[in-house]
């Protein structure tokens, strides 16, 4: 008589190891773990790859914060059907849980303080394919990958079924559109008061150096004012700024240049100088 209570026993504890392979859903001690309570080891992905697999929709591959991502996890084959699963998106440097999960689809249950989802079913059931969606973090946690153990039967099971890597997304600037001003190729007038009478020859007409009244046009164009008697004028050219090899290449004003330029302004200097005594 008393090998029925050790036998009742016996199989009370049989029942009990295997109902953690068909309960409602994966215990909370598989948060951190993702390993199901089975006696037995994880599928080798060498000898038996998992037959399931981790979809994003839309061939998604990068991700925007607070961004609502759906996914699937899925088997084409009826024969081995998911009995239950826990799945979360970790990152892919530290393999941290991130992100929540959001909208529990059916036979789907959020857990983890929403940072993972598992199978939930009150009866026993088996699918091949759980549909889930994921809200990404409003911070930037890098690439992101999502991860599942999947459980086929009580003594089969694989972990690190994972999906391909989301990528931050990264906005590319949008060029800015060149105002009128920038389809000349050389020199334009600017905004100042006047208009020059001729180029005023500049080592380095990207920067504007010649005065000290120093006046910077729109769109990145430098006023160069035009300097008579160590004085400006407010008369001034707009030069579009050289991109550096450019600027590398433009050769110093040579002696002669330089008093050629003086000859062809000297009229011009004297005719105002005429006009400023006349106003006085």
């Amino acid at each position: 008589m008393a090998k029925f209570p050790l036998l009742s026993c016996l199989l009370i504890s049989a029942a009990v190891g295997f109902s953690w392979a068909f309960q409602s859903s994966a215990p909370t001690s598989s948060c951190s773990t993702m390993m199901p309570r089975h006696l037995s080891r994880a599928q080798d992905h060498g000898t038996n790859p998992p037959p399931y697999q981790i979809t994003i929709d839309d061939g998604i591959d990068t991700y925007k914060p607070n961004q609502q991502i759906d996914l699937v996890l899925h088997t084409s084959e009826p024969s081995v059907l998911a009995q239950g699963f826990i799945l979360e998106a970790r990152t892919v440097s530290d393999d941290k849980p991130v992100g929540t999960f959001v909208n529990a689809h059916k036979g789907t249950k959020i857990m983890c303080d929403d940072k993972a989802v598992s199978h939930y079913r009150t009866y026993q059931v088996s699918k091949t394919r759980y549909r889930m969606t994921w809200l990404a973090p409003d911070t930037d946690v890098g690439d992101v990958v999502f991860v599942a153990t999947v459980v086929q039967s009580y003594r089969i099971f694989w972990t690190g079924v994972r999906s391909v890597a989301l990528k931050r997304h990264s906005p590319t600037p949008s060029p800015q559109l060149e105002e009128t001003m920038f389809q000349a190729d050389t020199n334009v007038t600017s905004f100042c008061n006047e208009a020059l009478l001729m180029p005023l020859p500049v080592e380095r007409p990207h920067v504007a150096i010649l005065c000290d009244d120093h006046v910077q046009c729109p769109c990145g164009w430098f006023c160069c004012p035009t300097c008579v008697e160590e004085r400006c004028f407010g008369q001034a050219i707009c030069r579009r700024p050289l991109p550096v090899e450019e600027a590398a290449e433009v050769k110093p004003e040579s002696d002669e240049e330089s008093r050629e330029r003086v000859e062809r302004r000297e009229p011009v200097r004297r005719e105002r100088s005429s006009r400023r005594s006349r106003t006085w």
